[in-house]
């Protein structure tokens, strides 16, 4: 993710609508993008040495909540300081907006835990071994 996040700063046309630039870090997404550094550390904590479904499912839709918490964040800030904001904007209102994409992210959440735990089943050699020696 961070690779992804530099090489689109680095002006690779990688992000949402073929952007890329360093003028990214201004844009009302750029959160979302920056979120996605910090839940993939996050989501891969918690998922590190405990892989059953529930898991995989919690660490889903944290990561999501997560993603939705920094990325509205960002958002709400980039149009007060740098964009105009729509007459009337308020922070409530910039969640709001976040409700229409919300029952995807969470259906997807709920697809990931189903496929990673397939994943798991198909790729045993991914579990933590239960007799491992620390270094």
């Amino acid at each position: 993710m961070t690779v992804y996040m530099l090489i689109g700063l680095a002006g690779m046309p990688v992000f949402a609508g073929w952007g890329g630039g360093l003028g990214t870090l201004i844009r009302p997404t750029f959160g979302f993008i920056l979120s996605y550094i910090i839940v993939a550390w996050f989501v891969g904590l918690l998922t590190e040495k405990h892989k059953s479904f529930a898991m995989l499912l919690t660490a889903a839709l944290l990561g999501t909540a997560l993603n939705y918490l920094l990325g509205t964040n960002w958002m709400y800030m980039a149009y007060k300081l740098w964009f105009n904001a729509p007459e009337g904007f308020t922070y409530t209102m910039a969640w709001v907006w976040m409700l229409p994409p919300m029952p995807k992210d969470i259906i997807l959440s709920f697809v990931a835990a189903v496929v990673g735990a397939k994943m798991l089943q198909i790729f045993p050699q991914a579990q933590p071994s239960k007799t491992s020696v620390p270094a």
